[in-house]
């Protein structure tokens, strides 16, 4: 499992009240002294709300979660997402929760949604195909949907509201998800009890983590950020509240330290809002036939980028090569890097970025947006 013996300079960075651990198995005594702790007034100080033995008190009763309660509340709004992968170090699962009753589900955005189809499965081993509404690329956070009503969700309103102004570093909380895909049906998926360890911005560590997004996350002081973790619910001890998504797999680019962070409620709610507005780049409003073709289209060999062969029909579309003296090759594009925007379009596969070459006229400069080690890049092609 990753981790790192320390995290980045955040400062301040609060004192750790327990040390996080793998629960998808453990049930252990003590969650409502835990609970009395997630529920103490804004500001209160544990260590001095029962005298001087009241942190380790506390420390103690967090190491000893009882998680069996609140996994078993919580598994049925947790889902197992399964997509594109199995290559080039690519997992092809990962996690997400549903945000409404009739099967919105919040997700990060991954290369695993690269796919023809998308598999959902619910907490008791049903299956469902899912669509991918649209995402939002800063966030880099997704939409799906499965037909399916009378679910059990995270309300992202409410808990964002109950959330706001809330100071939460040092509180207690759980992680699901179907981390290491070792749920494949109607397992339940694995639950790990930590600590926030610190509220803090992405660049506090000088732009060392490769991401676009820069805004606000919780630091975890557990292990979170193992494969097929990411999109999974970061929730209060007592599994009543939900307090974020767990982030995607971030590795720091000067010492090789591994990230364990959240993104608050508050911001994946907005996220999900431009989404659904279509202030977000969504599938809805792309309306590619509906658009006037050039006189002459574009080709990729005038740009000279080649891409990687077509092995499947969704073959994501990643770049094999910049031919020297092109177009292409007087900009930062590189091969391996992964075509997700063309023009502000969103691509999922070669398929589709040949298509949209068919509405690009040949002479016009081109945007184009590619992942490269986990960062959302910015291009243009004159």
């Amino acid at each position: 499992m990753r981790d790192c013996p320390h995290f980045p300079d955040f400062s301040p960075v609060p004192r750790i009240l327990g040390v996080g651990f793998l629960a998808g198995m453990i049930s252990l005594g003590g969650m409502a002294s835990a609970r009395a702790l997630d529920e103490m007034p804004v500001g209160a100080d544990p260590a001095n709300d029962g005298g001087p033995s009241a942190l380790s008190a506390h420390a103690e009763s967090a190491a000893l979660l009882d998680l069996s309660q609140p996994s078993a509340d919580l598994q049925n709004r947790m889902v197992k997402i399964y997509g594109a992968g199995g290559f080039a170090e690519m997992e092809e699962y990962q996690s997400g929760f549903f945000i409404s009753q009739d099967g919105l589900i919040a997700t990060v955005f991954s290369p695993v949604l690269n796919a023809d189809s998308l598999e959902c499965v619910l907490f008791d081993g049903s299956r469902f195909e899912a669509e991918l509404l649209g995402i939002e690329p800063t966030l880099e956070i997704a939409l799906l949907k499965i037909e399916k009503n009378g679910l059990p969700y995270f309300d992202l309103s409410r808990n964002a509201d109950a959330a706001k102004e809330r100071v939460l570093d040092g509180l207690p909380v759980l992680a699901l998800s179907n981390l290491f895909g070792v749920a494949v049906g109607s397992e339940p998926v694995s639950v790990q009890a930590g600590n926030i360890s610190a509220t803090t911005r992405l660049n506090a560590s000088r732009r060392a983590f490769e991401t676009q997004y820069r805004g606000k996350v919780y630091v975890l002081d557990f292990t979170t950020n193992n494969p097929g973790a990411a999109g999974g619910a970061l929730v209060s001890a007592d599994g009543k509240r939900l307090y974020g998504m767990l982030g995607k797999e971030l590795q720091d680019a000067q010492t090789g330290c591994w990230l364990n962070f959240a993104l608050p409620v508050s911001i994946l709610n907005e996220g999900v809002r431009n989404i659904q507005s279509g202030d977000a780049q969504t599938l809805a409003a792309m309306g590619r036939d509906a658009r006037i073709r050039p006189e002459r289209a574009l080709r990729l060999n005038e740009l000279g980028i080649v891409m990687v062969p077509e092995i499947t029909a969704r073959t994501p579309a990643f770049v094999d090569a910049v031919s020297e003296n092109s177009r292409a090759s007087r900009t930062d594009l590189r091969p391996d890097d992964l075509i997700l925007y063309w023009n502000g379009q969103l691509i999922q596969s070669i398929e589709e970025l040949e298509q949209e070459l068919d509405f690009t006229d040949w002479e016009d400069p081109v945007r184009v947006s590619v992942l490269r080690n986990g960062e959302l890049l910015e291009i243009e092609i004159p």
